[in-house]
């Protein structure tokens, strides 16, 4: 609704809610009570004549908190009746509703919320300042008594809640854990880039736990192999992971097999830490420009092959005058810098 304006304070009693589609209206309490916290985030939204188009919820919570007038925008571009229908039922049939990414994001800071106030009520009653009864646990909104540590279980359950409406805490966790592996610039490139298309792909359905599992148990695979072919495990180490990657591949079916190879993890480190240590090896003088050379190779695994995924036709034909100078100059660039490279290398 481009064309209209904002009034700072429209009476409550010039807004008129007669033929809004919206007649449930839910919580009014919460929202009523983050309206007098944070004030009215978003103004309501009305016809030249006071109808209502846009924030029934809102009007009954100022309504609610004693309000006599509401900041509001003024759409004068609608100024019939199939117009205001028509804007009413686009206003509340076409909202977009989270991603499972979003959700997850939203879930993540919750949670923090409800974890530091956990903490901060268990730091207020830890020396038996409360009058909690001996035994209770205080419920979700209550203090812990003394000396309990706040449960984690609890503010992952209230976040979830609160952003999805159930207790779908362990699916938002999932999300984050394929969340931190593809921003883990120090994980294996391959498994890195499949968190990324699981990420991709479950923010299209919503479906997580296949996908998880199989990020997971590849990134387990991956530190098996990776730890069988290592020169520098004891003999040992490198027997167990080879007898576990066998365990793992014998099972049938993808959870089982994650199953067994969390198992085969804790073998492996079992064994590891039976191990004499070895002596530190001897400081390489060039560990940092070494690590320099990885992160670049990691960096360009991400991006490798993007000539295969991408016709040139195409971009040729429609790149805009900035996307194309972008291109011409990644490409001078990475030239200019294999030379150099190539150079130092003869």
């Amino acid at each position: 609704m481009d064309d209209g304006h904002l009034v700072d304070a429209k009476p409550l009693n010039d807004i008129s809610v007669k033929g809004v589609f919206r007649q449930e209206l839910g919580d009014i309490d919460a929202l009523a009570d983050s309206i007098q916290r944070l004030g009215l985030l978003s103004p309501v939204v009305v016809t030249k004549a006071g109808q209502l188009l846009c924030g029934r919820r809102r009007v009954q919570a100022v309504t609610q908190l004693g309000w006599e007038t509401v900041p509001c925008w003024v759409a004068t571009n609608i100024t019939d009746d199939q117009a205001r229908t028509l804007a009413m039922w686009d206003d509340e049939t076409l909202r977009k509703s989270w991603t499972p990414i979003e959700q997850a994001e939203a879930y993540a800071a919750w949670e923090a919320v409800y974890a530091a106030q956990a903490q901060a009520r268990h730091q207020a009653t830890q020396f038996g300042n409360t009058a909690a009864p001996a035994g209770a646990d205080g419920g979700g909104d209550s203090p812990p008594p003394a000396g309990k540590t706040p449960s984690a279980s609890k503010s992952r359950t209230k976040a979830a809640v609160k952003v999805t409406g159930t207790d779908s805490h362990q699916r938002l966790e999932r999300i984050r854990e394929l969340q931190a592996i593809a921003r883990d610039d120090t994980a294996d490139p391959f498994v890195q880039q499949d968190a990324i298309d699981a990420l991709v792909e479950l923010n299209e359905d919503g479906h997580v736990a296949a996908r998880w599992e199989r990020v997971k148990l590849h990134q387990a695979l991956t530190e098996l192999a990776t730890t069988a072919d290592s020169p520098t495990e004891p003999q040992d180490v490198r027997d167990a992971a080879v007898q576990q990657l066998d365990a793992v591949e014998a099972e049938e079916s993808p959870k089982a097999r994650l199953k067994a190879a969390k198992r085969a993890l804790k073998t492996v480190g079992e064994t590891r830490g039976s191990q004499p240590k070895p002596p530190p090896p001897p400081r390489d003088p060039h560990a940092r420009e070494k690590q320099s050379a990885r992160a670049l190779v990691v960096a360009l695994r991400r991006e490798n092959g993007w000539w295969n995924r991408h016709d040139p036709k195409v971009f040729g034909q429609h790149a805009d005058n900035e996307q194309w100078r972008f291109l011409v100059d990644y490409i001078d660039q990475a030239t200019r810098f294999m030379e150099t490279a190539e150079q130092e290398r003869l």
